[in-house]
């Protein structure tokens, strides 16, 4: 379906975003995506996850997930739901992710059971970022302790 218009200028994602599937789902995913980004940059601690984290069941999943969506805009200029980044705010303005949302789901008729080509494809971009992040990370430290990374330190 795409993404869909609104009088606002706010426009929202798959609706299969907002089922409780996909959310329960996009949790992990999303926890990963933030450590890794934060420590590609060397940030040690990070209290909107460790919050996430510790609330435990007493919030709602939608609401953590819209938690670490804002922060990953926010912090590391990246839409969640599309999978890309941003050289600055005003990037992610022009190219409409600024305002992307998870749409209500008032009698949106969602196939609940079945994983979507857009769900297939924002999971593999994501884990695909989230490797990324982890060898830079490594590449760095590998850097720091005498330029090499982990393969030429390991004689491959």
């Amino acid at each position: 379906r795409g993404v869909q218009g609104h009088a606002l200028g706010v426009k929202t994602c798959h609706p299969a975003a907002s089922t409780p599937r996909r959310m329960a789902l996009d949790l992990p995913l999303l926890l990963d995506l933030c450590k890794a980004l934060d420590a590609e940059k060397g940030m040690d601690s990070n209290p909107i996850v460790d919050r996430v984290e510790a609330v435990g069941d007493d919030v709602e999943v939608s609401v953590k997930v819209d938690a670490l969506v804002h922060y990953l805009r926010r912090v590391h200029l990246m839409c969640y739901y599309r999978a890309e980044e941003y050289n600055d705010v005003g990037d992610m303005i022009r190219k409409g992710a600024a305002s992307l949302v998870r749409p209500k789901l008032d009698g949106v008729a969602t196939e609940e059971g079945k994983e979507s080509e857009w769900e297939r494809s924002l999971i593999s971009r994501i884990k695909r970022r989230i490797a990324l992040a982890l060898e830079n990370k490594g590449m760095c430290e590998a850097a720091g302790a005498g330029g090499m990374t982990a393969q030429q330190a390991g004689g491959s």
